[in-house]
């Protein structure tokens, strides 16, 4: 069988004709095909004879569509009948295929002779397409003039770094974060016959959630109240995720594979009552651009949005602080905070840091305003005033993970943070 790789989406089809003509070749077979007559694969650039092994994960990809047939509204937003996660194939004709599962990299294999998930899914067409439909549009800047401008979606629930969110379309339309650098944003929508659309976002700094992410699974859950082995009417979730970027660290692969073995192995856990697509995945080495940033790569997505009624998603350029609020700079502070929610686990006798993340909205909890929680004052809180005399260029050196890749406002942004102790 000949593979052949398509220049414009990195696709990988097959020409065999035993089938008379072109036909859909399986992610595993892609992966193994890529891997093979791929002589630099793994992280390090080193080629590897060992070959890559692969296991069958319960986190299913995207089904086959159009993603050409898709366009905005005139206010710039997803149009519910035409974009790239709602559109259907244009023959009537075409057959309809069973949904394939996503296959990862056996975690049991030495580190130098597996594949990153960043690099799995640019060789999957659809992921490729996805991530391709949602850069495609224009990102969206959220801001005073913009929210009175729009007559619908303009109830905006703005999470930040290290935060969560929940909400039913009755309490808000659109669920909304940006400035994600390393960070990865992840928006979930599940739905059933059950009960109305459960949406999340969250917007990770690190691989110490675990916990969290976990819970998130939990909730989506119980507000449709679902019981297990429940096959016949399972919840339909699908997760989008959008963030990091080849940094020289390598901060955004370590998060990108600590997320995605997560949520794969967590879909594993509920597939008797949750069905789990990964509609989006534009993490690392797909969200990468040299075009923005003068010292090399910087993240070709910063911010994501998603409607919390249709479920559909598109990129956010920035978010004003006044639409962010409420208490946008004070939400900051917590990242300069001992965690109170921290928490450790005992993993083959080696303590591993937990830390939870902030939730500023939850529906199941019956309060459909922001919520607030306490905060310890960080220790070396007397000595934040070194940092305000120090220049921007300064200050971003020592504040950020990724100081060449920050939006203009950053330093702006810290010093009102510091100020506000």
């Amino acid at each position: 069988m000949v593979i052949v790789s398509s220049d414009s989406t990195n696709t990988l089809v097959s020409l065999g004709r035993s089938s008379g003509g072109l036909k859909r070749v399986g992610s595993l077979e892609l992966l193994q095909q890529a891997v093979n007559s791929s002589a630099s694969f793994n992280n390090n650039n080193k080629y590897s004879v060992e070959p890559v092994e692969f296991s069958r994960t319960h986190l299913y990809l995207p089904e086959e569509e159009d993603f050409d047939d898709y366009e905005c509204d005139d206010d710039g937003y997803w149009d519910d009948s035409s974009s790239f996660h709602s559109c259907k194939v244009q023959s009537a004709a075409a057959p309809t295929l069973p949904q394939e599962a996503l296959y990862l990299p056996k975690q049991e294999q030495k580190q130098e002779q597996s594949l990153s998930v960043d690099t799995c899914f640019s060789y999957l067409p659809s992921l490729v397409e996805s991530a391709d439909a949602l850069y495609a549009q224009e990102p969206v800047h959220y801001n005073e003039q913009t929210q009175q401008q729009q007559t619908q979606a303009r109830r905006l629930l703005y999470v930040g770094q290290g935060e969560v969110g929940h909400a039913v379309p009755l309490q808000c339309d659109t669920l909304v974060s940006d400035r994600a650098t390393t960070c990865h944003i992840v928006m979930i929508h599940s739905k059933s016959n059950r009960s109305v659309p459960f949406s999340t976002c969250t917007h990770l700094d690190g691989v110490e959630y675990t916990s969290s992410i976990a819970s998130i699974f939990q909730k989506h859950q119980q507000h449709h109240q679902q019981q297990v082995n429940d096959n016949n009417d399972l919840i339909d979730l699908d997760i989008h995720i959008m963030g990091g970027y080849q940094d020289d660290h390598g901060t955004s692969v370590e998060i990108s594979n600590w997320l995605v073995y997560l949520l794969a192995d967590l879909a594993g856990q509920y597939q008797h009552s949750i069905k789990c697509t990964l509609q989006t995945a534009a993490v690392s080495c797909i969200n990468t651009t040299t075009t923005d940033c003068e010292n090399g790569h910087s993240p070709l997505g910063r911010g994501l949005a998603m409607s919390t009624l249709t479920g559909k998603v598109w990129l956010v350029a920035h978010v004003d602080q006044q639409v962010a609020g409420p208490d946008y700079i004070c939400r900051q502070l917590r990242l300069w905070c001992n965690n109170n929610n921290s928490s450790s686990d005992d993993d083959d006798n080696e303590v591993v840091e937990q830390k939870q993340l902030t939730c500023v909205h939850d529906p199941q909890d019956h309060k459909s305003m922001f919520v607030r929680q306490a905060m310890n004052v960080p220790a070396f809180a007397p000595e934040l005033e070194t940092l305000l005399r120090l220049t921007d260029a300064m200050l971003l050196q020592y504040t950020s993970t990724s100081p060449s890749c920050e939006l203009p406002d950053f330093c702006s942004i810290v010093r009102q943070t510091i100020l506000f102790w």
